[in-house]
C-alpha cells in the first residue's frame, strides 16, 4: 500500500504545474497585466496648416483618464471641445465640436492615421480635418491639414 501512495503522491506532484497553469494559477495568470497608456495629458501649442493657406497658432489643453481623453482644441479663432482616445502606442484620435458658433461653425478631427506622439512624448503631430458650414445656409466644406504641436512644460 505504500507504494501506491508514493506513486499517487509522484503523479500528483509532476500534474500539480499544469493543473495550476489551466486554472489561470500561477503568478503571471491568464489575463496578463493591463496596457499602459502615453501620458497627454496637459497643454500643446504649435500650429495647423492646410494647403496654400497661411499655417493657424494651435493650442491643445488635454486631461486623460487610462486611454480617454478630453480637452480642448483652439485653431485661430475656432474653439472645440474634444474627446478622444490614446492608444498605447501613443497614437491620438479625437473628434471635437465646435464651442462658439459666433464664428461660424468649424468642427475638426483627426484625421487617418491619427496623431502620433513622439518618442520623449514632447511632440505631438498628423492629420487634422476641419469641416466648416454656414450655420444659417448650411453649406459646407472639408479641409484637410496637418497640425504640429510642442507639449507646454
Amino acid at each position: 500500500m505504500k507504494k501506491w501512495h508514493r506513486v499517487t503522491a509522484l503523479a500528483v506532484a509532476s500534474l500539480s504545474p499544469f493543473l495550476l497553469g489551466a486554472c489561470g494559477g500561477g503568478s503571471e495568470g491568464v489575463t496578463g497585466s493591463s496596457p499602459r497608456f502615453p501620458s497627454v495629458s496637459g497643454n500643446w501649442r504649435g500650429e495647423w496648416s492646410a494647403g496654400a493657406s497661411r499655417p493657424a497658432a494651435a493650442t491643445l489643453s488635454l486631461t486623460q483618464s487610462g486611454d480617454r481623453v478630453q480637452g480642448t482644441l483652439a485653431v485661430g479663432r475656432d474653439v472645440n471641445e474634444i474627446t478622444g482616445t490614446i492608444s498605447e502606442f501613443g497614437v491620438l484620435e479625437f473628434t471635437g465640436r465646435d464651442t462658439n458658433e459666433a464664428n461660424g461653425c468649424d468642427a475638426y478631427y483627426s484625421d487617418r492615421p491619427h496623431l502620433s506622439l513622439s518618442d520623449q512624448s514632447s511632440e505631438l503631430g498628423g492629420p487634422v480635418r476641419r469641416v466648416s458650414w454656414d450655420c444659417v445656409s448650411g453649406r459646407r466644406s472639408n479641409e484637410g491639414g496637418v497640425i504640429e504641436l510642442e507639449r507646454v512644460l
